[in-house]
């Protein structure tokens, strides 16, 4: 029984949609313009993060490390360095690591320490990858400090001068763009689903309309309110 009384309701929400056909299509066309608006505005949010990202993962400094520095004071510079605000990833590279990059990626530079037997006269590395590009001088003003000298022998950023001006203002447009972008969001989905319910509401309201003399023949024939009822759910459920 109750199978039936819900393929009927089925059957009747259906033809509900189809005879206000105009109002159908009114419906499901607001519907998903907001649905793809709300879709546009979620792909420039994704498209704004991915691009800050990687824009992140090339900002960086170079720390040049002595040779009389020690692999346990090396330890202790990395910690040190890792407990700064903004750090993201430190790489080290040894002397024996930077050699090999250099013959991978400059052979005839590599054969020049052999011809003229400077032996390894590359020094080890930390490379220090920021989350922001003005981060870069609070991390230098740091590791100038005096306790530090006597281990570091340079500290080159790769985004120095006008560069790093350009990163910096990329990187802050891109954070003000992802922050209006989600408050957007907020707002479109808070939007979507008070207007998406309101303009639902508002189509049955006008099927019911429509449909309030068959309505009437319905209860005087002994139509159950749960009967009556179903078919607008059902429709209200499809769209």
């Amino acid at each position: 029984m109750k199978t039936q009384l819900l393929t009927k309701s089925f059957s009747l929400a259906l033809n509900n949609l189809w005879r206000n056909k105009l109002l159908s299509i009114a419906t499901v066309f607001v519907i998903g313009t907001i649905i793809f608006i709300f879709n546009i505005i979620l792909a420039i949010n994704f498209i704004a993060e991915n691009a800050l990202s990687d824009l992140n993962q090339k900002v960086d400094l170079t720390i040049y490390i002595k040779e009389s520095t020690t692999p346990e004071k090396t330890k202790e510079i990395i910690d040190e360095i890792a407990s700064i605000n903004g750090v993201e990833k430190i790489t080290y590279t040894s002397k024996s690591d930077a050699l090999e990059q250099i013959r991978n990626s400059h052979p005839d530079l590599s054969l020049a320490f052999e011809k003229y037997n400077l032996d390894n006269p590359l020094p080890a590395s930390l490379s220090i990858v920021t989350a922001e590009p003005g981060q870069h001088q609070e991390i230098t003003k740091f590791l100038e400090q005096e306790e530090f000298n006597t281990y570091l022998s340079n500290i080159v950023s790769n985004n120095e001068g006008s560069t790093s001006k350009i990163f910096e203002s990329v990187s802050n447009n891109l954070i003000n763009l992802t922050n209006f972008t989600k408050q957007i969001i907020f707002w479109l989905i808070f939007t979507f689903i008070i207007g998406g319910t309101l303009i639902i509401l508002n189509a049955l309201q006008i099927t019911i309309f429509n449909r309030k003399k068959e309505i009437s023949v319905m209860k005087l024939v002994g139509a159950s309110h749960g009967f009556i009822r179903a078919p607008f759910i059902i429709e209200a459920i499809l769209y």
